[in-house]
């Protein structure tokens, strides 16, 4: 068997450097500190809260997406799904909670997940990936959002602004 010795290693044509499928091209991380309480009542609205951008170097590439989120909840409501848009269209997650957000949700929640009287200083946190194939060169904007249909507290607990942080990392894979 022979070995091969290389000092450098350049590409045949110009572009954008030597890419090995399934290696990490680039990495962009976003992290979120603003605290919200979002109030809705019975009604539930669509609100982004927070998002990244970035430009992938070829149209094959996929784009891991990990999200971090942490919210808190009333010991008397807290019905709300997450969701992701690539742009402005949710994508990944599932569609059978019209309450919630109805399509593309990723998390749905439904009132107390405890004791009631500890809801109000609880902090809790959902984590999920998803592996997009955005087929574009063009800068691309990944919004993690949430359907609130009574109440929802973003980076904080209900009742004191106390809080966490919550991220999103977009990673380009080659392929």
């Amino acid at each position: 068997m022979s070995t091969v010795y290389v000092d450098t290693i350049n590409e045949k044509t110009s572009g954008n450097g030597v890419q090995i499928p399934g290696h990490v091209i680039q990495t962009v991380y976003v992290e979120s500190t603003t605290s919200a309480v979002y109030n809705m009542g019975a009604t539930t609205t669509s609100t982004d809260l927070y998002s990244a951008a970035i430009t992938p170097n070829n149209t094959s590439s996929k784009i891991l997406i990990s999200i971090n989120l942490q919210w808190g909840m009333s010991n008397v409501n807290g019905d709300f799904g997450l969701y992701l848009k690539r742009g402005s269209t949710r994508i990944g997650g599932r569609g059978n909670d019209s309450a919630r957000g109805s399509s593309n949700i990723w998390f749905a929640n439904d009132d107390r997940v405890g004791p009631e009287a500890q809801q109000n200083y609880n902090l809790f946190n959902a984590s999920w990936q998803y592996l997009d194939s955005p087929n574009t060169t063009s800068s691309t904007t990944y919004t993690v959002g949430a359907a609130i249909h009574t109440i929802f507290a973003f980076n904080r607990h209900y009742s004191y602004n106390n809080g966490g942080s919550s991220s999103i990392t977009l990673m380009e894979i080659a392929q």
